[in-house]
Parts: C-alpha cells; sequence; structure tokens
C-alpha cells in the first residue's frame, strides 16, 4: 500500500509539472500570435502600394527632370526600399520617400507630413549669416533695408502684413536726398516669394523682373507693378497704398550670403540686369529652382521641384548665384557704399 501510494504521488507530481509545461508553452504561443504584434510579411500591403504610387505619379507628372529620368527603374527603386510595408508610416519610416527625393535629382523637392515631420534630401549647406556688421557706416544719403524669408499662403494676412510692412520701412527711408538703396538679402532664407515681391517693388522698379522655365522651355514671368506682385498677367497679392519712391528707378545694391535661398535666390534674380544694379557678398545658397506645392492624401504637402529661376533675360540659373563683387561681411557694407557713391 505504501509503494502505491509512493507512485500515485510521483504520477500526480510528473502530470502536474506536464501541465505547467504545456501552460507556459501555451502562453508562449500566444504571445506570439498575439494581435498587435508585428508579423512578418512578405508583400507590401495595398495601402501602402497605393500611397507610393499616388506620390510617383505626381513626381512622374510633374519634377523638374521628368524628361531625364527612367521612371520604370526609379519605381523599381523606390518600392524595394518601401519592402514590405504595411502603412504609410511604415512607407516614411521604410527610407524609400527619401529615396524617391533623392532620385529626383533636383536637391530642392521635400515632404511636409501633416504631423510636422520634414523629408528632404538636400544636401545644401546654407548656415544662418551672422549678424551684420558696418550698418553704421551706411550714410544718411543711402537707404537700407534688409529682406527676410516669408513662409505662408499669399492669401493670408501675414503675408499683406509683410508686404505692407516693407512699403512702410521704405516710406520711412526715403527722401529727395537719397543716392541708392542698399538691399540685403543676406538672412533670406526663402519661402513664398509673392510677399517679398510685393514688399521691396518700390526699389525694384515696375515691370517683368524675372521667369519661370519649364523643362520643356515653357515660360512664365514674375512681375512688380503699382503695389502688385504677379505671376504671368494674374495679381498674386495687391497692397491698397503702395509706396512710390521720390526717386524712381534708384541705384541699388544687393547683398547675397550662402544662406539666400530659394525664393530668397527669386528675388536676388529680380535685381540681376536691372540697370545702375550691382551685387556683393558670397554665392547663394543654390536653391535657385521653383516649387509647386501637392496635397496627398495623408494631408503631407509635397513640395515639388518643377522650373528653374531665370532672369529678366531669360537666363536660367538652377545653381549658386555669382555675385558681381566677392565680399567679406567686414567689407561688403563699405563695398555697396562705394558702388552707390561712383558716380
Amino acid at each position: 500500500m505504501k509503494e502505491n501510494s509512493y507512485f500515485k504521488r510521483k504520477i500526480a507530481a510528473m502530470n502536474k509539472c506536464l501541465q505547467l509545461i504545456l501552460v507556459l508553452f501555451l502562453c508562449f504561443s500566444c504571445s506570439e500570435e498575439e494581435p498587435g504584434n508585428e508579423t512578418e510579411n512578405l508583400t507590401i500591403s495595398a495601402e501602402a502600394r497605393n500611397y507610393l504610387n499616388e506620390v510617383l505619379e505626381v513626381m512622374e507628372e510633374n519634377a523638374l527632370y521628368r524628361n531625364t529620368i527612367n521612371w520604370t527603374d526609379f519605381r523599381n527603386e523606390v518600392f524595394e526600399v518601401a519592402g514590405a510595408a504595411q502603412t504609410i508610416d511604415q512607407v516614411y519610416s521604410s527610407g524609400s520617400m527619401l529615396r524617391a527625393l533623392e532620385l529626383l535629382g533636383d536637391n530642392h523637392s521635400f515632404i511636409e507630413r501633416g504631423n510636422g515631420a520634414f523629408i528632404s534630401a538636400s544636401t545644401a549647406d546654407c548656415p544662418f549669416p551672422n549678424d551684420p556688421i558696418g550698418l553704421d557706416r551706411i550714410p544718411d544719403n543711402i537707404g537700407y533695408i534688409f529682406v527676410r524669408g516669408f513662409t505662408g499662403s499669399s492669401e493670408s494676412t501675414e503675408a499683406m502684413e509683410f508686404a505692407e510692412n516693407l512699403h512702410n520701412i521704405i516710406r520711412e527711408k526715403d527722401s529727395p536726398d537719397l543716392i541708392g538703396w542698399i538691399v540685403d538679402l543676406r538672412p533670406n532664407t526663402g519661402g513664398n516669394m509673392f510677399p517679398m515681391l510685393a514688399g521691396i517693388g518700390p526699389i525694384l522698379g515696375e515691370g517683368i523682373a524675372g521667369y519661370f522655365v519649364g523643362p520643356e522651355g515653357e515660360e512664365r514671368s514674375w512681375s512688380y507693378e503699382a503695389g502688385i506682385s504677379f505671376t504671368g498677367n494674374i495679381p498674386v497679392l495687391s497692397l491698397e497704398e503702395p509706396y512710390t519712391l521720390f526717386n524712381e528707378n534708384p541705384k541699388v545694391a544687393v547683398l547675397y550670403s550662402v544662406a539666400t535661398a530659394s525664393s530668397g535666390e527669386a528675388i536676388a534674380i529680380s535685381f540681376i540686369n536691372r540697370p545702375d544694379t550691382s551685387s556683393f557678398g558670397t554665392p547663394t545658397c543654390g536653391l535657385s529652382t521653383g516649387n509647386g506645392t501637392f496635397q496627398l492624401s495623408d494631408n503631407s504637402r509635397l513640395a515639388l521641384t518643377q522650373v528653374f529661376l531665370a532672369d529678366r533675360l531669360k537666363n536660367a540659373f538652377g545653381e549658386k548665384i555669382q555675385p558681381d563683387f566677392p565680399a567679406t561681411d567686414e567689407e561688403i557694407i563699405d563695398l555697396a557704399v562705394a558702388f552707390l557713391q561712383n558716380n
């Protein structure tokens, strides 16, 4: 009897051990298959595929270098990087959108996601300039104005206030005795060029100041007239009380830096081949191309490079803009003043 009791206890203990092992095995198996955990997927999901196709179709139809890109290879490489992405977030985390921006080859396109994340393949290194020095050496008979960048819609209240503020500064500094103006674009990192164009218009002067040039050679001008900035013959921003200089078509010195970028470069180009105008400083950032904006289905925004920027004689850029007179921070103001004083 004692022996049977011993074996019963032994068998019961073994059964409990087997049950424990089985429970642990089942729990481990459940944790592996628990909903919400990532599982290996061999193919990209329909959601991710459709999103990639959406973005790539916009690029293929509108990109600046669309005529020289092999779009079959382009798509294959982007999809390869996306791998088995299942969501739009995974499309981005895979690096496929960054690779697409790299393959565009324009160094200027970017994507701003709905959550504020910024994706860019640009290699441009355009640090903000040092604080300007030598402004106290500008004589009273020379006007000075700096034009910073502006980001926002041309229809916004902020855009109107930006342009009006430039007119007000010009109004305050203008006088019949001025012999010329210094227009400082060194801190202008770009954004929307049309509030800038409308704002600096009294000094720039009226008429066509530049062109957007597409890959097939198609052209569209930009211009200023009576407080209004135009693209082609379409008014973009209009001031109700524009200012007119005492001395129209003045002599102008334009200041560049490596931070002068994108739309800031568009304003720099606006002064190129203008009579009685010279530029000073360092070469600009090198983003002298124009972007168009496309809203994507996930509320992201694709800023896609579509055109070259060209001066009023239709000379296209796309790279750094070289100043007429190279100048360091220490000497740039003195050189600009000497130019304006030289009759």
